[in-house]
């Protein structure tokens, strides 16, 4: 996967997000990062490729976007991840979609 396919994920998924989110949204998206974190697997961790696409910095928040990790067992693409950890963090913090994900956080 590239930095522009991602790109274009979330453009897409932007377009299903309500406007006045999507605007304060657009202020945190970066051009996508692509970053390999441990994730639980079970028993133990196991590395995947995250996209970090937003980035929330007074709150020590990013949204990353990945199709390995939790995204491959569960059907969750869109997850909150802590800026200052390595890590996917739990698979409750993790979303089909970047509007579930936006609208349960309440950080816009």
């Amino acid at each position: 996967m590239t930095s522009d396919e991602v790109a274009t994920i979330v453009r897409l998924a932007l377009g299903g997000v309500d406007s006045t989110i999507k605007s304060q949204v657009s202020k945190h998206t970066i051009s996508p990062r692509r970053q390999v974190h441990p994730y639980w697997h079970g028993k133990s961790y196991r590395d995947a490729e995250l996209w970090l696409v937003i980035v929330i910095t007074e709150s020590n928040l990013g949204i990353a976007y990945s199709e390995e990790g939790y995204a491959a067992e569960c059907g969750v693409y869109w997850g909150l991840v802590f800026l200052d950890q390595v890590g996917f963090g739990t698979s409750g913090a993790w979303y089909a979609s970047l509007n579930d994900l936006l609208e349960d956080s309440g950080l816009f």
